[in-house]
């Protein structure tokens, strides 16, 4: 169920993501970092081979999760709200996914770079 929510998501994050790199109040810095994960991915080099099945695959995916989760979390609670267009618990939920997703490909012990911004984000 959670895999479905999240991916029924997509279109709602995709405006959310232009809405914020559009956005004047969001840092370039992290605006530049998405924009790298991006030509990173559609890029033919890789740091690690797609060729590995898929661990290939998954470097990609960690950056572009990351850096995603680095430009909602440091845009600020207000910033999002603005741009964000679905119920609080969805945006949530991906976030939490993320983390996720870094704890496991990181490995036990390491912090993902956004995981410092998540407070702004919660329910009050």
């Amino acid at each position: 169920m959670r895999v479905r929510h999240l991916i029924g998501g997509i279109p709602r994050y995709l405006r959310l993501l232009v809405g914020l790199i559009a956005d004047p109040r969001v840092a370039r810095a992290d605006k530049a970092l998405l924009a790298g994960a991006v030509v990173y991915t559609l890029t033919p080099f890789d740091l690690v081979s797609d060729f590995l099945a898929i661990v290939g695959r998954l470097d990609d995916l960690f950056l572009l999760a990351l850096t995603m989760d680095r430009l909602v979390a440091r845009a600020g609670y207000e910033v999002v709200r603005a741009h964000w267009d679905g119920p609080e618990e969805m945006l949530l939920s991906l976030r939490e996914s993320v983390g996720e997703l870094a704890s496991r490909v990181a490995g036990a012990g390491a912090s993902p770079a956004g995981s410092q911004g998540r407070g702004p984000l919660t329910v009050s």
